[in-house]
C-alpha cells in the first residue's frame, strides 16, 4: 500500500524526507524524527496486514475500515418479531440524527398498519442487531421503498448500511410483494454521509420531493 493512500500531504510529504535520510536532518531526540518512527512503523504494520486504512480531519489519524468482503458475508437481514423487538427499541441515534430518522419504536408502528405491503429488518453482524430498515411496497406506483434505514451510533462507519442496502436489494428481487424493480427512498439534503451512499450504489435524484427531502431511484438489474 502507498503511503499517499492514507497519510495526510503534510505527513506524505515528511515521509518523503525521512526515506531521504531524516536522520541527517534531525536529531533523533527531534520530535519530527519521533514522529516519523512512528509513522515507519504504522506503514509497516498496514503493509504486513495488508489492509485499507484511511485518515479523518486533518491529523494523521488512521482507521482501519472493515474488509468488506467479511462485512457482506456476516451481516443479515432478519425480520423483526417478537422475539427481537425489544432489541430494536434499543438502537440509538447520534445527536442530531432524529431530525433525519425515524426512531424504530415509530417505524414498527407503521409496520402494523402496513403489515400486507411492507417487512421490517434488524439488521445484524453476526448476532448482534447493529440497525434496522424495512422494505414497503407501494401498489398505487408498482415500486419499492426503503424506510427508516438506520445504524447504531456505537456501530457507524464499519460499513454495515451499504452492505444492508445491497441485501434489501436480493430482498426486493425476490419481488415479495409486487413485480417491479424499481426502488425508491427519501432522503434530506442536509444529509450529506447519507446522499453519498446512496449515489455511490446508484441511487439518481428523480426531480421529486417529499417535503424537506428529496427522492432517489434505483433500478435492479
Amino acid at each position: 500500500m502507498q503511503v499517499g493512500k492514507f497519510l495526510t500531504f503534510l505527513d506524505f510529504c515528511f515521509y518523503g524526507l525521512y526515506n531521504i535520510n531524516i536522520n541527517s536532518r534531525f536529531p533523533q531526540h527531534c520530535c519530527v524524527h519521533n514522529r516519523y518512527i512512528l509513522l515507519k512503523g504504522v506503514v509497516q504494520y498496514v503493509n504486513e496486514q495488508n489492509r485499507p486504512f484511511s485518515t479523518r480531519g486533518g491529523n494523521c489519524f488512521v482507521i482501519p475500515r472493515c474488509n468488506r468482503r467479511i462485512v457482506m458475508n456476516n451481516l443479515t437481514l432478519k425480520k423483526i418479531d417478537q422475539t427481537n423487538f425489544i432489541d430494536a427499541f434499543h438502537l440509538e441515534l447520534q445527536d442530531g440524527q432524529e431530525k433525519f430518522v425515524s426512531h424504530p419504536i415509530r417505524s414498527l408502528a407503521q409496520a402494523y398498519v402496513y403489515y400486507s405491503q411492507c417487512t421490517p429488518f434488524g439488521i445484524y453482524f453476526e448476532n448482534k442487531m447493529v440497525g434496522y430498515v424495512m422494505v414497503i411496497y407501494d401498489y398505487d406506483l408498482s415500486e419499492y421503498n426503503i424506510w427508516h434505514m438506520m445504524i447504531d451510533k456505537h456501530e457507524q462507519g464499519k460499513g454495515y448500511g451499504k452492505a444492508a442496502l445491497k441485501k434489501c436489494f436480493a430482498y426486493i428481487a425476490q419481488k415479495p410483494f409486487g413485480n417491479s424493480s424499481r426502488v425508491v427512498l427519501t432522503c434530506s439534503e442536509e444529509n450529506l454521509p447519507a446522499l453519498s451512499l446512496y449515489k455511490g450504489l446508484g441511487f439518481l435524484p428523480t426531480g421529486n420531493r417529499d417535503e424537506d427531502e428529496i427522492e432517489l431511484a434505483y433500478q435492479l438489474d
